[in-house]
C-alpha cells in the first residue's frame, strides 16, 4: 500500500508478474495494493483465512492454533492460492497479506517443506520475521494510534504480534502429522501432480 513509483518500477525490473493479495476485503479497502492497477502486473485476492472482515472480538488467543486450524479451515483458499502460483508461467510470484507473518508465513511454510527444507531452517525464517517488522510496527503505531489503544484495551492482540518459533512448529509438526507434509496437503487440498511439478521448477528445482 506504501509503494512509490520507483518501488514499482523496481518490481517489474526483477521480473514479478503475478501478485497475489492474501488480505482480506476491509484491508484492501483500508490499504489498497498499488499494484493492483499497474498493467506490468497481474493481480489476485484470496482472502486466505476466509473472512472478509477481521472479528477483533474473536481473536484466537495464540498463533499456533490459528495457523494450525488454518491447515483444515481454510483449504479452499490455500488450493486458490498455489494454483494461481503454479499456473504462472513467466516470471516471479509475489505475495503478501498485512503484517507478512500470518498468512504469507504459512504460505512460505510450505513452499519451503514443498522444497525440502529442514524444518528448523523454516522455524527460523519465520522466527526472525519479529526483527525485521519493528520498523513497520512502529511506524503504523505513529499513523494508527487507535491502533494501540485497541491493543492496550485488548491483549490478545499484542499476543499475536509476535513471530514464536513455536507457532510455526506446531504448523510444520501438523502438516507432518496429518498430511505427511507439504507434498501430501497439497494432494489433499486438490493439486494435481504436474501442478506440484510446477510449484517446484518454480523454486528453482527438477520437479
Amino acid at each position: 500500500g506504501g509503494l512509490t513509483d520507483a518501488d514499482r518500477d523496481t518490481l517489474a525490473a526483477a521480473g514479478v508478474r503475478l501478485d497475489v493479495d492474501l488480505r482480506t476485503a476491509e484491508e484492501q479497502a483500508r490499504s489498497p495494493d498499488l499494484l493492483a492497477d499497474d498493467a506490468r502486473f497481474a493481480y489476485k485476492r484470496i482472502s486466505l483465512l476466509g473472512e472478509e472482515k477481521i472479528d477483533l472480538k474473536n481473536l484466537p488467543d495464540a498463533l499456533g492454533p490459528m495457523y494450525v486450524q488454518a491447515l483444515s479451515a481454510s483449504q479452499p483458499q490455500f488450493r486458490e492460492v498455489f494454483q494461481s502460483i503454479a499456473a504462472q508461467q513467466d516470471g516471479t510470484v509475489l505475495f503478501h497479506c498485512t503484517a507478512g507473518k500470518d498468512r504469507t508465513g504459512m504460505v512460505a511454510a510450505l513452499l519451503l517443506d514443498l522444497a525440502g527444507v529442514a524444518r528448523e531452517d523454516i522455524v527460523h525464517n519465520y522466527a526472525i520475521s519479529a526483527h525485521y517488522l519493528k520498523p513497520m510496527m512502529a511506524q503504523m503505531a505513529q499513523k494508527h494510534p487507535e491502533m494501540v489503544e485497541m491493543a492496550r484495551t485488548n491483549p490478545k492482540i499484542l499476543a499475536l504480534q509476535g513471530t514464536p518459533p513455536e507457532a510455526n512448529g506446531a504448523f510444520l509438526d501438523t502438516l507432518h502429522g496429518q498430511f505427511g507434509g507439504a507434498e501430501g496437503y497439497l494432494r489433499t487440498i486438490g493439486l494435481s501432480d504436474a501442478e506440484i511439478r510446477a510449484l517446484r521448477v518454480r523454486m528453482g528445482q527438477n520437479g
